[in-house]
């Protein structure tokens, strides 16, 4: 997950031209796709009242603003380090903030799906919420959460800044490092990705035992219940109705842990043996690294798409929102080919289009855009 003490020591004194083209590529689409399918989750979120009404979606929307900070503020510096030979050609602010979002936005995105997984555990597992369509975080206790968990991410992020550091200076011989501690490395290692993913792993483990269970109970037509003790019943239709969106809202969580633990295990992996051997770290190949980041970096991409194909209200926001910017533009072709002379404060006053659809509508102005699905 975080750059080994090492920082930019293994510098290269001239890349692979085949290798930085096909980076640069590979880049260019990570930060392309990134941008663009995050931006508009977060748009989403915003203009649909009935996704702001989720909880979850308080931490879709965390995870997705970290990727797009991770697309703005740390991606382009990385790729500019392969056309530049790993040189630094930046203030040491800029330094500054490149090192300390990547430190930042991976550690933020898995404790927020840790947290998102506790609050799908505790929903499934509680008999008494199982199979109701409230989940266990209130909409403003979700949101206290993600303030909670930016705020120690940052504080946790700035520790090199305040001090905690190798060396006084951050670019050092025309080279940006990464200039944390081994010790850092490894604290942070341990805190914001092994341990939070084995503890995910653990609760998957119990929500699968759960949806088994209940499942059997089902099949047998009795109304046991997860654990002894509890008071059985017989779930009516609208409950297990419930019970089943609960369930595959929770399978697509497991599907984001999955795709960040594949993309950010092996560089995370690599970031630790490299900073317990010197030797190997100085021995590998540099491309390795980079390749490795680059896997990492393609989760920011593949989240918003993740998001989308399981939510149907995205897809539904995302649907009316290009319908009615198409009918905009081709409303505003239309005046100007009416009437090319007219003042621009003419056209912004009449600019005003309005979709409406079965159990949907959005509305979009010059000055306001709003959407509401039920």
């Amino acid at each position: 997950m975080n750059n080994t003490s090492l920082g930019k020591e293994n510098i290269s004194s001239s890349w692979n031209p085949v290798f930085v083209s096909i980076s640069i590529v590979c880049y260019s689409f990570i930060i392309g796709f990134s941008l663009l399918g995050n931006s508009l989750v977060c748009l989403a979120i915003c203009l649909n009242k009935s996704l702001r009404s989720s909880p979850a979606m308080s931490f879709i929307f965390s995870l997705a603003l970290c990727d797009l900070l991770t697309a703005i503020f740390a991606m382009p510096f990385d790729a500019e380090s392969l056309l530049q030979n790993s040189a630094w050609k930046h203030s040491e602010t800029l330094c500054i903030v490149w090192t300390t979002t990547y430190l930042f936005s991976v550690p933020t995105s898995i404790l927020t799906l840790l947290v998102f997984t506790i609050d799908r555990y505790k929903t499934l597992s509680d008999p008494l919420r199982r199979f109701r369509k409230s989940k266990f975080l209130s909409i403003r206790t979700s949101r206290f959460v993600v303030v909670f968990l930016w705020c120690y991410s940052l504080a946790f992020c700035l520790l090199p800044v305040m001090g905690w550091r190798r060396m006084p200076h951050y670019v050092v011989g025309g080279y940006c490092n990464f200039n944390i501690t081994f010790t850092y490395s490894v604290v942070s290692n341990i805190l914001h990705f092994i341990l939070p993913l084995l503890i995910i792993g653990g609760i998957y483990f119990k929500i699968y035992r759960i949806a088994q269970n209940v499942k059997q109970c089902h099949k047998l037509g009795e109304g046991k219940n997860s654990f002894p003790g509890h008071i059985a019943r017989h779930p009516s239709s609208r409950d297990q109705r419930h019970f089943k969106r609960n369930l595959r809202g929770t399978k697509t969580i497991a599907v984001i842990v999955c795709a960040l633990f594949i993309c950010w295990l092996p560089y995370s992996v690599t970031s630790i043996v490299f900073g317990l051997c010197k030797t190997c770290f100085f021995k590998s190949p540099p491309e390795v690294s980079v390749a490795l980041l680059m896997l990492g970096y393609l989760n920011s991409a593949l989240n918003p798409f993740i998001y989308s194909l399981r939510n149907r209200k995205f897809k539904d926001t995302y649907r009316i929102l290009f319908r009615s910017l198409r009918k905009i533009r081709r409303n505003a072709q239309r005046r100007s080919r009416a009437s090319p002379k007219t003042s621009d404060s003419s056209i912004s006053g009449r600019h005003h289009v309005s979709v409406i659809g079965h159990a949907s509508s959005i509305r979009l102005t010059s000055f306001t855009v709003s959407v509401s699905i039920n």
